[in-house]
């Protein structure tokens, strides 16, 4: 039970990494390409 939540909310944080990290690129390229 607590494995399942623990593996739950890994996998919920990466998911926010991945989005955090994908908008921050996305905002740069359109920084340098301004």
């Amino acid at each position: 039970m607590i494995k399942r939540s623990v593996d739950r909310a890994m996998t919920l944080t990466a998911l926010i990494f991945i989005v955090v990290t994908f908008l921050g690129m996305l905002i740069l390229a359109w920084y340098i390409s301004r």
